[in-house]
């Protein structure tokens, strides 16, 4: 490969690096435009979310997600194909998510939280940020899946300890009353798909 070639192979790879990290960034700026009442929104419970109980401290799972996106595509950067595989693929899961989001709105009904302990408070707070709209799929789930799939089967490290994170995470949608079942599920459906489905990206 002569000099030319390698410096265009660079400069085509910055680019996809530029324009990958400011899609991301724009989708995720993106949510909060979405995340407010229409005139119909769609309530996905079934009779088994009745019966999961309302555990505050799993608010500490559940913030941590952000964290773990941010050390995933952190981490992905430092390796370009990496890199494209999880950008892709956050990017696929967050536009389709999107367009449930927009034409098929749900809405999850959270309890009245009254406990004074920390995590109670801390629970408060999301609710108060977060309104309780566009849970379907749940993003904490795709989104963690995705970062899964990343540490389990691209870069093989501490995999026990993402492991243990993720389903964390996951779970703590539901018990904390942010998700309901049937947002897990497509969730889960969407993260892996969109992991599978650029799984080997050209270098």
């Amino acid at each position: 490969m002569t000099n030319i070639e390698k410096n265009n192979k660079e400069r085509s790879r910055k680019t996809i690096y530029f324009f990958m990290t400011l899609s991301l960034i724009l989708l995720f700026l993106l949510y909060p435009a979405l995340n407010h009442p229409k005139i119909q929104n769609h309530n996905v419970s079934i009779l088994l979310d009745r019966h999961i109980p309302l555990i505050p401290f799993f608010v500490v799972p559940y913030l941590s997600f952000y964290f773990l996106i941010f050390i995933t595509i952190l981490d992905a950067s430092t390796d370009f194909t990496s890199f494209k595989k999880v950008g892709a693929a956050f990017i696929v899961c967050l536009i389709i998510s999107y367009t449930f989001f927009y034409f098929f709105q749900t809405v999850v009904y959270r309890p009245k939280i009254i406990d004074k302990d920390i995590f109670s408070i801390l629970l408060n707070l999301v609710y108060k940020i977060d309104n309780p709209y566009n849970n379907l799929p749940s993003l904490h789930t795709s989104l963690s899946s995705i970062c899964l799939f990343y540490w389990l089967f691209i870069r093989k490290h501490f995999k026990i300890i993402f492991s243990i994170w993720i389903f964390s995470i996951i779970l703590s949608a539901l018990l904390i009353k942010q998700h309901y079942i049937l947002d897990i599920i497509f969730g889960l459906i969407l993260g892996i798909a969109s992991s599978l489905l650029f799984r080997n990206p050209s270098s």
